[in-house]
């Protein structure tokens, strides 16, 4: 059941405007020694928080990067770009700018549950291919809509032709959408020239630490342990022979736990060993099956 010991957690970097979520996966990879994977991309222009998954966390991403997402977000109003955002090239010429009251009114319609159409220029697949990369070859893209939340809009500053708005949504809401459609809906066009995102999930920027700080070999304290991961669901510890079943992959008996539900799963000593579903046994007795195994790190393989 032992596994290398290694750096296993979530560590929260202060992306900065340039580098890709994928250049900052790579340069924690080389810094670190450790398998990473983020929990929600930032794109090139866009600051803030980028949670990583490193070492055996990287199996739990499915679990971490459902939560919402908190952003800061300047617009620029009469004139739209082709990718929704600074990066793009100008459509059309410049339109109206609308008033304070025309936007503070077209906001409303955003608040809440609604359908999204995401940006042609997206990470979304068309028959297999990222939609960016038709969109790039001038090939006409439309996604379909899906479902968001807007759970916060509000508008912090306006000096036209710049809005500054904050945002609380939704994971896979797309801003630059948010952007586009509120500029349409204020009676304008905009488009998207900086974003911060402030918190991603249970992960913000008081956790965050810099690619800079990494470099000069900071940062490790900042590491959020497997066993302090803030899942959304409980976790339930298990007793050794109990552990070792569920290390083994097997079914165990899990009394007063209500079938239906993730858990996360320790053993006695505390470590983090994965997360089981409850369900129903033959019997009609719950019982844990094993949907993520962890195993132990060598540390901690004894106590098992």
């Amino acid at each position: 059941m032992a596994v290398p010991s290694k750096l296993d957690g979530v560590l929260v970097l202060d992306k900065p405007v340039g580098p890709t979520s994928h250049d900052m996966v790579a340069l924690v990879r080389h810094l670190l020694g450790s398998k990473a994977g983020h929990l929600g991309t930032l794109d090139p222009f866009a600051s803030g928080v980028l949670p990583l998954a490193l070492g055996r966390a990287t199996r739990l991403i499915r679990f971490l990067a459902k939560g919402e997402r908190e952003y800061r977000a300047t617009l620029r109003f009469g004139q739209a770009t082709d990718t929704g955002d600074l990066t793009g090239h100008a459509l059309g010429t410049a339109t109206a700018m609308p008033t304070r009251d025309a936007l503070l009114a077209a906001l409303v319609a955003f608040r809440g549950p609604l359908l999204q159409r995401p940006p042609a220029f997206s990470a979304k697949k068309v028959d297999g291919v990222r939609a960016y990369k038709l969109a790039r070859r001038g090939a006409e893209v439309t996604l379909k809509p899906t479902p968001v939340t807007i759970l916060r809009l509000e508008l912090e500053d306006f000096a036209p032709p710049m809005a500054e708005l904050e945002i609380v949504c939704s994971a896979g809401t797309y801003i630059r959408s948010l952007a586009v459609d509120l500029g349409v809906a204020a009676g304008s066009a905009a488009h998207l020239i900086a974003l911060r995102r402030n918190r991603c999930g249970p992960f913000d920027l008081a956790q965050a630490v810099t690619p800079q700080a990494l470099e000069q070999g900071h940062g490790r304290e900042h590491l959020v342990s497997l066993d302090r991961l803030p899942f959304t669901f409980p976790t339930i510890d298990l007793e050794p022979q109990a552990a070792r079943l569920f290390c083994q992959g097997r079914k165990v008996v899990a009394s007063a736990l209500i079938a239906g539900g993730m858990v996360g799963i320790r053993e006695r000593a505390g470590a983090f060993l994965g997360v089981a579903r409850v369900e129903l046994g033959a019997g009609g007795d719950p019982v844990l099956q094993p949907e993520v195994v962890l195993g132990l790190a060598e540390s901690s393989a004894e106590s098992v």
